[in-house]
């Protein structure tokens, strides 16, 4: 796992393995940033639950076994939602299959930019 300060103020880019085992540091940045700017603790959990269910996905459909492979996620804060995008480099996938995701976030987006899987969610924080 790789975390890098993003330009920008309330913002946070990391790397997770594609391993479940990634799972608790995914919840531990989130957390920390949820509570850097913040962001009550009810959404922080409807965040999380949205991107575990997103990064598990991920590892088990996308990569199965198909060697190392990093997952990109970017945080943001602007004052009223928090917005999380997701990218990895595994095949396209169906996004209609993330109906859980869906039900859970204001916004849901998904989109193929250079070979990447790119999903951004976003939750209001107000």
């Amino acid at each position: 796992m790789r975390t890098n300060g993003a330009s920008g103020i309330g913002a946070l880019s990391f790397e997770l393995e594609n391993d479940l085992a990634e799972m608790p540091t995914l919840a531990d940045h989130l957390e920390a940033f949820c509570a850097q700017h913040g962001i009550s603790p009810e959404v922080a959990a409807l965040v999380n639950l949205a991107l575990e269910e997103i990064v598990t996905n991920i590892v088990a459909m996308g990569y199965a076994d198909e060697g190392d492979h990093h997952i990109r996620v970017h945080l943001a804060h602007d004052g009223d939602s928090i917005t999380a995008r997701v990218e990895d480099d595994a095949e396209a996938f169906e996004p209609l299959g993330i109906h859980l995701v869906r039900t859970l976030m204001d916004e849901v987006t998904y989109s193929r930019e250079q070979d990447q899987n790119v999903l951004l969610i976003r939750k209001a924080t107000s």
